[in-house]
């Protein structure tokens, strides 16, 4: 597994050699070697023009002499600090000049020290004393002092805890004082390594993740070949220094797989990281004095190899850390990471992680997850289709793991159905890639069936319905089958819908509606609401939605409809109209009675009004024909200005159907013939009186409602009232003329018969209607007193009423007048002073002249004042 995972290039890079190496620090460009004699040596990065492998190398720049030994180098990043340790203690210098900007005091004789940017925190180590200064920019302050147990033989400080290395164990001293032992340094000292805000402790092969309150996170098992002396981080590795050479590991492995690359160097025993993201290390000897750099692969090469070994996690980890300007190249290659780790995922059954990580792939397909999952597509149409099975392919043991398996695929299936509807893969696929995936003329077929299967393990919410109302490619003839077993016959009905098999659905819905004992499953879900009427309703729906209009079909299930639901049979034709004429409706309608298409044709008379007036005279006939109807008969006959009455009255029987008979002649003008009716055969009064109301209001003029003055009464009676009464009294008076059957002649009554109290009393309730003296004159001269007491009193109290009405108005009208002379005076009597400041209110001259004051001046309304010639100019304009 070690040859497979190969992060970093196994050919050191020479840097050059420099005697008697005892630490090594990096800092930008610029390379740090403390050496034995107390000198300081700086090598310096330089462009390696004309190599491509090796862009850069590290050549000798500078020596500084620092005192007679150099113990220990650290770099202070954010503050650009270099601080050294020799035999005087531990100085501070200024990057890049190396100016010394200080010494921390008492540090002489100091073994090792450690700097924490976070806090600007030093901590010292003198013999078994650790003393921690702050450093303000100009000096280091002292703050306070640990006693270790031994002397310490190294040091890391992470705000403000002290980690502690004797040669015996590790501890951290908080803050607060208290001391945590963290764990026995087994058979040497190996230092600390920084990661963040964690350090990780090197207990042998095993590494302690500890955080700054010095809690263990984790203990991990490092596997290293042999203990480490030195152990550093670098970028996303941990890179230790063994006896013979180097082991790179990954710094937070996400898999359990083991990753090491062993990297064979012999006499080397100093190491140091480079500061920078892609990372690095610098190696020295002691004894040769050689000193070399060892590079990461490219980020790309790392995230290949990880996605070899089988460590995907880590692969897209490093993938991340590609730079933008290989956006393209990280794309792909993260796509293809997760294609690999998907079908990984699937073979373990982790079937959640697996299809978040496909769907986030532009190579994945569908095709795929469907071989995988063949219980999702039906065998006859995966051979069809020549779709195959995978060799991961799943085989659920029962159906409740199917529901929690496609509760997954389905919304996976769903997206790249979304993505192949709108014509483009997501995530960057290449062009060839497109091809395949979109250029199978069946994967739409197979998707959209696999979606239809999937939603039938799932629990019933209506998604299935809704999913099947929209565009889809689902085979008819498999789809159909497994909807039918299952008994989803709503469904069934919407498929149909949607392949245009119209005279299929609507079969189905009459089997679920009349005879749904013929069904092969009972219905559920959906279809359960759909048997009785209800159902009836959406075989309405579905006719009057479906384009376009197959009158056939329509007619040919109208008739179980309307045998069901006469109303809804009816609301269904209307729901056709105007597509569908209703002289084609109309003889389907009336082979089941006259009453479906005299209902059918007034709500489309009511509809369309004047536009089927054709059809006014047909609905008046149906009217007829229907024994309930000849209510609505009269009402359209008193109504429709489209009817051929003529036409109508000779339909008419001999006897019967007075009412009809009435409206007819009152519609023809023929008020004697109706009134007639109504008093003689009808024998109501009252229907006669109310006709000749109803002629009396046609023959009124409306009222003025715009003006605001009373209108004085008019005695004359208007134009058609006195005809109206005077016939309905002419026909009160008459009897059947026995001597030619159907004609009428007057009656001779006596003085004294009930006959003129009852006219009396008709007379009188119409006063309004009519003049007294023409009623009076109605009357035979003999009539008795007593008989027309009623319509003496009731005229005398009509025209008591009028004289008080009368004088009411009288009164008003002297009112008002009054008023208006009262206003005429005070504005007449009103005193407007004018000087000689005042101008004309239209000319906006002065109203004076050269010559003295203007005689003619006219006074507005609103007080304004004008000449009077341009006043009458004005209104004349105006006019």
């Amino acid at each position: 597994m070690g040859s497979s995972f190969s992060p970093y290039n196994d050919r050191p890079l020479a840097c050059g050699e420099v005697s008697g190496i005892n630490c090594l620090e990096s800092w930008r460009d610029l390379l740090f070697i403390g050496r034995k004699d107390g000198s300081l040596s700086i090598f310096k990065e330089t462009a390696n023009v004309g190599n491509p492998g090796c862009p850069f190398v590290w050549k000798p720049h500078s020596v500084k002499r620092l005192g007679q030994q150099i113990f220990q180098l650290a770099v202070s990043l954010d503050r650009s600090l270099l601080f050294c340790l020799t035999e005087e203690g531990v100085s501070l210098f200024s990057l890049p000049q190396l100016l010394m900007k200080g010494q921390a005091g008492g540090t002489r004789g100091s073994t090792c020290f450690a700097w924490d940017d976070s806090t600007n925190q030093l901590a010292v180590a003198v013999k078994k004393r650790i003393i921690i200064y702050n450093y303000d920019g100009l000096e280091f302050v002292y703050k306070r002092e640990i006693v270790a147990a031994e002397p310490p033989v190294a040091l890391h400080i992470l705000s403000g805890t002290v980690f502690i290395s004797t040669k015996s164990e590790y501890s951290a001293a908080l803050p607060s004082g208290n001391v945590v032992e963290l764990g026995s340094a087994q058979e040497g000292p190996y230092g600390f390594a920084a990661c963040g805000k964690e350090v990780l402790v090197c207990l042998g092969k095993d590494i302690s993740i500890v955080d700054q309150n010095g809690k263990v996170l984790a203990t991990k098992s490092a596997s290293w070949s042999n203990n480490p002396s030195i152990m550093v981080v670098s970028g996303l590795h941990l890179v230790a220094l063994v006896p013979g050479g180097i082991e790179v590991q990954l710094l937070a492995p996400r898999t359990a797989l083991k990753l090491s690359q062993e990297i064979k160097m012999k006499d080397f025993t100093v190491l140091c990281a480079m500061h920078r993201p892609e990372g690095g290390v610098f190696l020295g000897s002691a004894t040769t004095g050689q000193i070399v750099c060892l590079l990461p692969l490219p980020k790309i090469k790392q995230a290949e190899q990880l996605l070899k070994a089988g460590a995907f996690e880590d692969a897209l980890e490093v993938s991340r850390q590609i730079p933008d300007s290989q956006k393209t190249v990280q794309t792909d290659l993260d796509s293809r990471i997760r294609l690999a780790y998907g079908r990984h995922l699937l073979s373990e059954q982790r079937y959640e992680e697996a299809m978040l990580n496909l769907g986030m792939s532009s190579y994945s397909d569908p095709l795929e997850i469907l071989r995988s999952f063949p219980f999702l597509v039906p065998e006859t149409l995966a051979q069809k289709t020549a779709l195959g099975t995978s060799e991961l392919a799943q085989f659920p043991s029962s159906e409740e793991e199917m529901s929690k398996i496609v509760a997954i695929l389905t919304p996976y299936l769903l997206s790249y159905r979304s993505r192949l509807a709108a014509g483009a893969v997501e995530g960057g696929a290449t062009a060839a890639t497109a091809a395949h995936v979109f250029g199978s003329p069946s994967i739409g077929t197979l998707i959209d069936t696999a979606l239809l299967n999937a939603f039938l393990l799932l629990p019933d919410n209506g998604a299935l319905l809704q999913f099947i109302q929209r565009a889809n490619d689902i085979d008819l003839e498999t789809g159909s089958t497994a909807l039918e077993n299952a008994g989803r016959y709503a469904e069934l009905v919407a498929l149909y819908k949607a392949h245009n098999r119209h005279a299929a659905a609507l079969e189905v819905l009459e089997k679920l509606i009349l005879r749904p004992d013929t069904l092969q499953m009972g219905a559920k879900g959906a279809a359960i609401e759909l048997t009785g009427l209800p159902g009836v309703w959406a075989a309405i729906q579905y006719l009057s939605s479906h384009e376009p209009r197959d009158f056939s079909l329509i007619s040919s299930h109208a008739k179980w409809i309307l045998k069901q639901d006469p109303e809804a049979g009816i609301e269904m034709f209307v729901r056709l109209y105007p597509e569908v004429n209703p002289s084609v409706v109309l003889p389907i309608l009336s082979s089941f009675g006259p009453e479906l298409a005299a209902s059918y044709l007034s709500k489309i008379v009511d509809e369309a009004g004047a536009e089927e007036r054709m059809f006014h005279q047909d609905l008046a006939v149906l009217y007829l024909q229907d024994n309930r109807g000849h209510e609505k008969l009269r009402d359209l006959i008193l109504s429709s200005d489209y009817l051929n009455f003529d036409a109508l009255l000779r339909l008419l029987p001999p006897k019967g159907l007075w009412e009809v008979r009435a409206a007819i002649y009152e519609r023809l003008g023929r008020h004697l013939d109706a009134l007639r009716i109504l008093y003689h055969n009808l024998g109501s009064l009252a229907l006669a009186e109310a006709y000749c109301d109803r002629v009396i209001a046609k023959h009124r003029p409306s009222r003025n409602l715009f003006s605001n003055v009373p209108k004085m009464p008019q005695n004359p009676p208007l134009p058609g009232q006195e005809p109206a009464y005077a016939l309905l009294v002419q026909i009160m008076l008459e009897e059947d003329d026995k001597t030619r059957p159907g004609t009428y002649c007057v009656k001779d009554y006596g003085p004294d018969d009930h006959i003129w109290k009852q006219i009396a009393e008709l007379l009188s309730r119409k006063r309004d209607a009519l003049n007294p003296l023409t009623s009076l004159s109605l009357l035979p001269k003999d009539v008795p007193l007593s008989s027309c007491i009623h319509l003496l009193e009731g005229a005398m109290r009509g025209m008591n009423e009028e004289k008080r009405k009368t004088k009411i108005l009288a009164n008003l009208y002297r009112a008002r007048h009054l008023t208006a002379m009262c206003e005429s005076t005070d504005v007449q009597q009103k005193a407007i002073t004018i000087n000689q400041e005042k101008a004309c209110w239209i000319c906006h001259k002065r109203l004076s002249g050269k010559k003295g004051w203007v005689s003619a001046l006219v006074h507005l309304p609103g007080g304004s004042i004008a000449h009077y010639s341009c006043y009458k100019s004005q209104v004349s304009a105006t006019n």
